[in-house]
């Protein structure tokens, strides 16, 4: 039997080498698709956070601790960065700080509660 770690693993792999293909193929059509999921980002955002949580749950029931998750997400978080680095100038141009706080408390929320827990556990 597949564990869930392995289907997540599966998901990310297939997910990211169609991304790659149909870039490869057609940067266009990656826009227009990018541009279909982003055009209510009210509901993106919902969407990705509820999956997220998903996850979340899978790895923590698959015996994935929050420390080791926390780990990986500096590991992921630096792979972004150095992807997102070029475009970080034009992001920070049109960002207003306290309407994100304002727009994305529940993603502020999430943050808190992770590392409340990453706490909890380290200092446990």
């Amino acid at each position: 039997m597949i564990e869930i770690l392995q289907i997540l693993a599966w998901i990310i792999i297939v997910a990211s080498l169609i991304k790659m293909l149909v870039i490869l193929v057609s940067a266009k059509s990656w826009m227009n698709f990018a541009k279909k999921v982003y055009s209510n980002p009210n509901i993106a955002s919902w969407v990705a956070l509820i999956l997220a949580l998903v996850v979340l749950y899978y790895l923590v029931q698959a015996g994935i601790t929050i420390t080791t998750i926390l780990a990986v997400t500096v590991f992921v978080a630096l792979v972004f960065i150095a992807g997102l680095a070029s475009y970080v100038k034009k992001i920070i141009k049109d960002v207003n700080l306290k309407t994100i706080l304002k727009d994305q408390w529940y993603y502020v929320l999430l943050w808190l509660a992770l590392i409340i827990w990453g706490i909890v556990e380290l200092t446990a």
